[in-house]
């Protein structure tokens, strides 16, 4: 296997590690700990890439594998990784929790208004 995609699995791995902190140094025990992080489509790619990975240190396997679908894959899988920005997922993640905890409040007050009004209390 050409050491470029050796290469890019392996930046994979450390971006797996630096991204979602997974733990294992290859790509196949790294990828349980962020699986359901990935989207469906990049984690059957990165099955893939975890499936080849062992195959490219044997020189005879690694002939047989389908370079264009590994290189295909390592790039897709390499581009969603290197665009994750973990600040802007704590953002929005108080963002949202923010504002699920405004609605509830609205919804409480909105029901606090409605058995007043109900009582006859307003």
């Amino acid at each position: 296997m050409p050491p470029d995609i050796a290469s890019r699995i392996a930046e994979i791995t450390a971006l797996l590690q630096a991204e979602f902190r997974a733990s294992g140094e290859t790509l196949a025990d790294a990828l349980p700990d962020c699986r359901r992080r990935l989207p469906r489509r990049l984690r059957a790619e990165a099955d893939f890439l975890a499936e080849i990975e062992p195959l490219a240190a044997h020189p005879r396997l690694a002939r047989q594998l389908d370079l264009a679908r590994a290189e295909a894959a390592s790039t897709a899988v390499h581009t969603y990784l290197s665009r994750l920005n973990r600040g802007r997922r704590r953002v929005d993640l108080l963002l949202t929790v923010l504002g699920s905890v405004a609605f509830g409040l609205l919804v409480m007050l909105i029901l606090m208004v409605l058995v007043l009004r109900w009582r006859g209390a307003i």
